[in-house]
C-alpha cells in the first residue's frame, strides 16, 4: 500500500467543502434560530441538523452570536438585491413579500427578534428615532413662541 496515491482533497476540494459547511450551518441555525430564537437555539442542535461537528461553529463564526450575526448579513445582502433605484413601491413590496414566502425561517427569526425585546427599550428606541427625524426647522419656532408668549 505504499505505493498508493494519497487521498487527501485538493486546496480546491477543501475550500469547497468549507463553503458547503458554511451554508449548511446558516440554514441549519436559520431553521433553529427561527424554531427557538437565540436564547433558546442550541449549537448541539445546529450542528446535529448541519451534519458536522459544532466545533466548526466557533471555527468558522466565532459562536453562536457570530452564526446569529452571518444569517443577518447573509439576509442584508439578499436585501440590497431587493432595492432598486428604480422601480416602483409596488414591485419593492412585491419582492419583500416574495422573499419572506421563500424564506419563512428567516421571517420567523424576525419575528421572534421582535418578540423577545424588552418593549420598553423599543418604546424608547422608536422615541427617539421620531424626535431624531423631526425636523427642527417646525419644531424650533413653536418653542421659541410659546416661550415667548406667557400664558394668561
Amino acid at each position: 500500500m505504499a505505493g498508493s496515491p494519497r487521498r487527501s482533497p485538493t486546496p480546491d476540494a477543501r475550500q469547497r467543502d468549507a463553503e458547503r459547511t458554511r451554508e449548511a450551518l446558516l440554514d441549519a441555525a436559520l431553521a433553529e434560530f427561527g424554531a427557538k430564537g437565540l436564547a433558546g437555539a442550541r449549537t448541539s442542535e445546529i450542528a446535529e441538523r448541519a451534519g458536522v461537528n459544532k466545533q466548526l461553529i466557533s471555527y468558522y463564526f466565532g459562536g453562536k452570536d457570530g452564526l446569529y450575526k452571518a444569517i443577518l448579513d447573509r439576509w442584508y445582502a439578499q436585501e440590497d438585491q431587493l432595492q432598486e433605484p428604480d422601480i416602483s413601491l409596488e414591485e419593492l413590496v412585491w419582492r419583500y413579500l416574495e422573499a419572506g414566502h421563500r424564506q419563512p425561517d428567516l421571517q420567523r427569526l424576525f419575528i421572534r427578534e421582535e418578540l423577545e425585546q424588552d418593549p420598553d427599550a423599543v418604546a424608547h428606541e422608536l422615541t427617539e428615532a421620531f424626535i431624531a427625524g423631526v425636523d427642527n426647522s417646525v419644531v424650533a419656532p413653536v418653542t421659541s413662541d410659546a416661550e415667548a408668549t406667557p400664558a394668561s
